[in-house]
């Protein structure tokens, strides 16, 4: 790390003058392509096409990863800034199936860059990235921009909103107050000030003054002072590439001095935004002084805003790509997800019946004070101020009655969540369900439902397999590959969700298996799709949607539990795209609890639980499978006492037969950055409630 004034240091020394110009026409400068080699995090192919101008065609590159084939998200930047803005969100939003597309604006990154102040003018920026857009000719757009890249962006959706499926505004703004369109000039900014100084929590003007009388703008000291995180020096130098000196710079020194020059046309596009009802975001940081409290305007007068789970983005600054990636990528994944699935409030009537555990009326019953559970209060709170999470619910229940039901920040306790693959357990339940009901058999060959895997080999025989059963691929011992190092086809097969699950599990029945089915475990989200499709199959091709609220989640009142699939994007991904709730996942996890009752009611049979809890491969191991479930704490019989399941979206799932409880944590980020936090909520748990006495 560098610290701020080594950043100013390293910067002059690198931007300063002498440097040889590569000019491709008159007035017309294009950086070196050794200038972006190598450079930290960014191992991105360019691509390039040339867009008309007044000077002659201009260059415009861009970044474009990902399916061809998948609905693009396009990423604005805005300045002094380029496309490796986004270096930190293209991975994982392209590990989500989705096309990826980042340009740098004309006058940054590695785009051309016209000499003259004057060529870079609100229109010809818009008209520039317009024309960029039409030629890739870009359609269900999700756009995703931010500074310059919403004055523009935006105005991209306002001239085609056809174009677009969605947008997620972060710090953005398209000023449309009353007064006439100016360009921001002061008389006192004609003369460079060596004494200028850039302090980015005075607001606007001042961003504005500096930008116009500093002798040198230093990208990478820009960048720095509006993020909060401290950037390496090779970020840093990264956001200097694209300038080797001053007369490179029209585009970053102009800009600002532009914001309110277009108010008249902007008002005119704020009347196609108030009728924009397409599912509009906002992702605004708590940091930014330019752009704080700027959603509130787009909340109010885009009808597209209403019912979106908008979210402020703590410990993030100006530049929040660079505070918050990761985070900023699950938005815009999960915002993707719930409009393709079309998930809508369920049941809006309140007509079908619900399922909720009562809650405790007296804690000193359950061996608790109010004390101890204020310490799970403390545990999560700690980690919204750390700024781990902005928000999450998580809820407590012991021997059949909750204890405790939170959520704290930007969350609330009724939210219906993805699930990734805590959706796996729900899979396996309603298979279980179906099995009960003689619809089909776990030992059945999967060849007899889906008759495309008879024959299917393994890679490297020359030899049928052995047929496949539903059970192997209920616990990854079909043979099938995972999900990490795979073909971008066998990627698509469980994240294109404008396809069939019959289409995707037919195009699964061409690839050879990677071992024989029922001798070794690999972990793979195919597999549950092809117990999915079974289960269509089984029953006449109903849809796994309908089989599943049929079979399991309508009969136990879980009404806000789903897929939803929808016409146009019908594809379920079974141990993967479920939503719900804390209160659904309460009643289905005590059902577990209680061997299949709930209630009063059996919903599945104890020897299907059982079985479920029940070692399926031939050895334990560190998180040892059951059906749906990792095991722990086996019993004599060999038989978990502890299920338990966590996703990629954060959620952690835990059944405790030891202790007699139910454990519920829910959120929107990765994985990864939770599990020290579900961690401590769940041994705080297990600190409160000790081991019951019959165990």
């Amino acid at each position: 790390m560098m610290s701020r004034t080594n950043l100013l240091l390293t910067g002059l020394i690198m931007c300063g003058p002498g440097i040889a110009a590569e000019e491709v026409r008159p007035g017309v400068f294009r950086t070196p392509d050794e200038r972006f080699e190598n450079l930290q995090d960014y191992p991105f192919e360019p691509h390039y096409v040339d867009v008309d101008s007044k000077l002659g065609k201009l260059r415009v590159h861009y970044v474009d990863v990902g399916p061809r084939d998948a609905d693009p998200i396009l990423l604005m930047h805005g300045e002094p800034s380029w496309s490796y803005l986004y270096r930190n969100m293209i991975p994982p939003l392209v590990a989500a199936g989705h096309r990826v597309i980042a340009p740098d604006l004309i006058g940054f990154g590695r785009s051309d860059k016209p000499a003259k102040r004057t060529d870079h003018s609100y229109p010809n920026h818009v008209d520039w990235m317009t024309q960029f857009v039409t030629m890739l000719d870009l359609q269900d757009v999700t756009l995703f921009c931010q500074d310059w890249g919403s004055l523009i962006g935006l105005r991209l959706v306002t001239g085609a909103p056809d174009r677009f499926a969605r947008i997620v505004a972060g710090n953005a703004a398209l000023p449309a107050g009353p007064g006439k369109d100016g360009v921001l000039i002061g008389t006192e900014w004609n003369q460079p000030d060596p004494n200028a100084r850039l302090k980015f929590e005075e607001g606007f003007m001042p961003w504005v003054k500096y930008s116009q009388t500093a002798p040198e703008l230093d990208c990478g000291l820009i960048l720095q002072l509006a993020t909060i995180k401290e950037l390496t020096q090779a970020e840093a130098d990264a956001y200097r590439a694209p300038f080797p000196d001053e007369r490179y710079m029209s585009g970053p020194r102009v800009m600002p001095t532009l914001v309110r020059s277009q108010m008249a046309t902007n008002r005119q596009a704020w009347k196609v935004l108030a009728r924009f009802d397409k599912p509009f975001l906002t992702t605004f940081s708590d940091s930014d002084p330019i752009t704080k409290g700027g959603e509130k305007v787009f909340q109010k007068r885009v009808p597209g805003a209403k019912g979106q789970p908008h979210t402020i983005i703590r410990n993030a600054s100006h530049f929040l790509q660079e505070d918050a990636s990761e985070q900023l990528a699950m938005i815009i994944n999960d915002l993707i997800a719930v409009n393709h699935h079309g998930v809508q409030p369920s049941d809006p009537g309140g007509s079908q019946r619900r399922n909720k555990m009562p809650a405790a009326t007296d804690l000193s019953s359950h061996g608790v004070t109010q004390a101890d559970l204020d310490g799970l209060d403390a545990i999560m709170l700690d980690a919204i101020k750390k700024g781990t999470i902005t928000g999450c619910s998580y809820l407590v229940a012991h021997k059949g009655e909750v204890v405790y039901r939170k959520a704290h920040g930007e969350f609330t306790t009724d939210e219906r969540v993805p699930l990734a693959s805590v959706s796996k357990p729900f899979a396996a339940s309603v298979i279980m369900a179906l099995a009960e009901q003689g619809k089909l058999d776990l030992e059945d060959p999967v060849e007899k439902y889906l008759p495309e895997f008879k024959g299917i080999r393994v890679k490297g025989s020359e030899k049928p397999a052995r047929p496949m059963t539903i059970r192997h691929v209920l616990s990854h011992m079909a043979g099938f590959w995972g999900n990490k190092g795979i073909s971008r086809e066998k990627i698509g097969l469980i994240r294109d969700f404008s396809q069939t699950l019959e289409e995707s599990v037919k195009g699964a029945a061409r690839y050879e298996l990677i071992h024989e089915p029922g001798t070794k475990w690999t972990y793979s989200g195919i597999g549950y799709c092809v117990a999915g499709r079974v289960a269509e199959a089984a029953l006449g091709d109903q849809s796994f949607e309908k089989v599943s609220r049929d079979a399991l989640f309508r009969p136990m009142g879980m009404n806000d539990t789903t897929f939803a699939p929808t016409p146009e994007h019908p594809f379920i991904l079974v141990g993967g795209s479920l939503r719900s709730t804390l209160d659904d996942m309460a009643v289905f996890g005590q059902m577990h609890l209680c061997d299949g009752e709930y209630n009063g009611k059996q919903y599945l049979s104890q020897a299907s639980v059982t079985d479920q809890r029940r070692l399926q491969i031939p050895e334990e191991r560190s998180k040892a499978p059951g059906l749906g479930w990792h095991r722990g704490f086996p019993d004599e019989d060999g038989l978990a006492d502890l299920l338990f399941i966590s996703g990629a979206t954060g959620p952690r799932f835990q059944v405790d037969r030891r202790r007699q409880t139910v454990t519920v944590f829910l959120v929107r980020t990765s994985l990864q950055k939770v599990v020290p936090l579900f961690t401590d909520l769940n041994l705080h748990v297990e600190k409160i409630f000790s081991v019951a006495n019959d165990r």
